[in-house]
């Protein structure tokens, strides 16, 4: 008798080889695992051309489980207050480790091969995002110049509208003397 073996799709143990992999269930399960996995890469590549940084919120802590490798991967990439959206699945995705896993994934669950493509990101493409983060860092750079420019304005300007109203209060209330009618005892 064959050994008992432990599917991570369908989560049920089975003795019957590799008959398991054809069962209505396991494709079924097959199919679900890539439909939440595949959208998540479509949108990670299209940051490959043109990637993105935000200030970081906890939100961009989020990850996403890669069925391949069987783990929960970072989705985005964080470092202190700036967040590559993508980055940390893109990165997964063009490892080494997760070409191997997504090999073994796809030979052990009989997956069809032309999906494969979709859920690996080649050294170039992954070279290319790199490009892109630094284009998008000097973006975000020149976004956060800018808004700093507007605070700075909006600051001079409240301050003067406050020192005209201190001095149109002290004009209004106080009635200047001349120097002419101070007397000096």
């Amino acid at each position: 008798m064959a050994p008992a073996q432990r599917c991570a799709l369908c989560r049920q143990t089975f003795f019957c080889g590799r008959g398991h992999v054809y069962s209505r269930k396991h494709r079924r399960q097959l199919q679900v695992a890539l439909d939440r996995l595949l959208p998540q890469v479509e949108a990670a590549r299209k940051a490959i051309r043109s990637a993105q940084v935000e200030r970081y919120v906890p939100e961009h802590e989020r990850g996403c489980w890669c069925p391949c490798c069987g783990c929960e991967v970072r989705k985005h990439l964080s470092h202190g207050n700036l967040t590559v959206l993508h980055g940390g699945l893109l990165e997964h995705l063009a490892s080494p480790e997760h070409k191997k896993a997504t090999n073994r994934f796809w030979w052990e669950n009989k997956a069809e091969v032309r999906m494969k493509e979709k859920v690996l990101v080649s050294p170039q493409e992954y070279a290319q995002f790199k490009k892109s983060v630094v284009k998008g860092l000097d973006s975000y750079e020149e976004k956060e110049d800018e808004v700093i420019k507007e605070m700075a304005a909006h600051i001079r300007e409240v301050e003067h509208s406050r020192q005209e109203l201190v001095r149109s209060t002290l004009e209004v209330g106080f009635p200047r003397r001349s120097q002419s009618s101070i007397q000096i005892h």
